[in-house]
C-alpha cells in the first residue's frame, strides 16, 4: 500500500503529534513500525536521537521514500480508536479509514484484551463481568442495571470502570462516572451530584429542579430531569456510580435518588441509558423487585490457564499475520503461560493481583522483541551473498 501523496508542513506536524500521543512508549512505536510496515526505526532514525526526533525522522523518510500511507494507516490499524490518528487518516486516506472502521465495529468490545490505545493495560479475567455487560449492551427488554459485587479491597474497580468506558467508547456511546466516596468526602450532597451528572451530559444545570421541602418529591423531579437530559442529548449513556458500598453515611436523599433512578429505568420502554453500580453489596441498597443483573468481580485469583493460553495464542497469530501452524502457536502460548506463572509465584500472595496485568504485558513485549529479532536474522540470511 504505497502512496505518492506529499504532505505539507501542517499535515506533517499533525501526524507527528498524533504518533507521539498514540505511542508514549517508544518500544510500542518500534513494534508497530516493524509489524505494520516491515521497517526498523533504528535503520531510519539518527543515532542517539530522542524519541521525538526518531518519530520525526521516520515521518520524513516516509515522505521522501513514498510510504506515508503505510505509516499512517499502519498506526491507525494499531490504534483504531485513537481520535487524532483516525482524524488524520480520514482526511488524508479516507478509503483506508473506512476499511479500518469496519473492522473495529465488528469486534465485541466486551471481549477486548487491550483497553488503552497504547496497549499498556491487559484485561483477561472477569468473565462474569463481561457476560453482564453483554446483556446490558442489548437494547429492548433486557436488564438495564448492572450491580458489580466486589470485595472492598483488591477488587480491581479501576479496571472495571475502564472496561465500561472502553465499551461505551467502542460503541460510540457516552460515559458518565461519579465516585460517591470522593464526592461525599468533599462534602457534596445530592444537589452537587446531580449538577456533576448534568455537566457530564452537557445539560444546562440552571434547569435542575429546585430543592423542595418534601424530599421525596424533589428526588422524583431530579430523576425525571436527569432522564429528560439523557433523551435530549440524543446519545446512549452509561452512568456509573462507584464506591456505592464504601461510603460511610451515604445521605438518605442520595440513596433514594439512585434507587428511584433505577426504578425509573425499569419502567421506561427503552431508555437510552444503562446504570452500573460498583462495589455493590446487595443488602438494602435497591428494592428487591428491581431487575438488576448482579455480577461478581474479583481479581484475587489469577486468570484461568485457558484464558491466558487463548490470549497469547491470539496475539501470536496477529503478530505473525496468521503465518504459523496451530501446534507452534499452542506451544509458544503455553510457554508464555508458564513464564507468567513462574514470575507471579515469586511474588507475595497479596501482591499478585496487582502484578497480573504487568507480568502478562512484559511477557508479550518479550515475545514481540524475540519475533523482531528472529525475523531480522531471517532477512540478513536472505541478503547474504550466495557462493558455490
Amino acid at each position: 500500500m504505497s502512496g505518492e501523496i506529499q504532505l505539507d508542513h501542517i499535515q506533517l506536524r499533525k501526524l507527528w503529534d498524533a504518533l507521539l500521543d498514540a505511542y508514549p512508549n517508544p518500544a510500542d512505536f518500534d513494534r508497530m513500525l516493524f509489524f505494520r510496515t516491515g521497517r526498523r526505526t533504528d535503520n531510519i532514525a539518527s543515532v542517539g536521537a530522542t524519541f521525538q526526533q526518531r518519530v520525526y525522522d521516520v515521518i520524513v523518510n516516509a515522505q521522501s521514500e513514498h510510504w506515508m500511507q503505510d505509516l499512517a494507516v499502519g498506526a491507525h490499524k494499531d490504534n483504531p480508536l485513537h481520535a487524532s490518528l483516525r482524524a488524520f487518516v480520514a482526511a488524508t486516506f479516507p478509503d483506508a479509514v473506512d476499511m479500518v472502521g469496519a473492522t473495529v465495529t465488528n469486534v465485541d468490545p466486551t471481549s477486548a484484551y487491550f483497553l488503552r490505545e497504547d496497549r499498556s493495560l491487559v484485561f483477561i479475567n472477569r468473565r462474569d463481568l463481561r457476560r453482564g455487560l453483554q446483556e446490558l449492551v442489548k437494547r429492548g427488554s433486557g436488564p438495564r442495571i448492572l450491580a458489580v459485587h466486589s470485595d472492598l479491597t483488591r477488587c480491581g474497580k479501576t479496571y472495571t470502570a475502564e472496561l465500561i468506558r472502553y465499551v461505551a467508547h467502542q460503541r460510540q456511546e457516552k460515559y458518565a462516572y461519579i465516585d460517591l466516596r470522593e464526592e461525599i468526602s468533599l462534602g457534596n450532597g445530592l444537589q452537587e451530584l446531580v449538577e456533576q451528572l448534568g455537566r457530564k451530559l452537557g445539560a444546562d444545570i440552571r434547569t435542575i429542579p429546585e430543592k423542595e421541602s418534601l424530599t421525596a418529591r424533589w428526588v422524583k423531579n431530579l430523576v425525571l430531569w436527569l432522564l429528560d437530559q439523557v433523551n435530549r442529548s440524543q446519545s446512549f449513556w452509561w452512568i456509573v456510580f462507584d464506591s456505592i458500598n464504601q461510603v460511610s453515611g451515604l445521605p438518605n436523599d442520595v440513596h433514594d435518588f439512585i434507587s428511584r433512578f433505577a426504578r425509573q429505568l425499569e419502567e421506561e420502554f427503552d431508555p437510552a441509558c444503562r446504570l452500573v453500580l460498583l462495589s455493590y453489596r446487595g443488602e438494602d441498597q435497591l428494592p428487591p423487585d428491581i431487575g438488576l443483573r448482579v455480577v461478581q468481580d474479583y481479581i484475587v485469583n489469577e486468570p484461568a490457564p485457558e484464558q491466558m493460553r487463548d490470549f497469547f495464542a491470539e496475539q501470536i497469530r496477529q503478530l505473525l499475520d496468521g503465518d504459523a501452524d496451530d501446534e507452534t502457536v499452542t506451544e509458544t502460548a503455553l510457554a508464555l503461560c508458564d513464564a507468567v506463572k513462574e514470575k507471579l509465584s515469586a511474588l507475595p500472595q497479596d501482591r499478585r493481583p496487582y502484578a497480573i496485568s504487568m507480568t502478562i504485558r512484559e511477557a508479550l513485549r518479550e515475545l514481540e522483541a524475540s519475533l523482531v529479532e528472529d525475523l531480522g536474522e531471517g532477512e540478513e540470511a536472505e541478503n547474504e551473498p550466495q557462493t558455490g
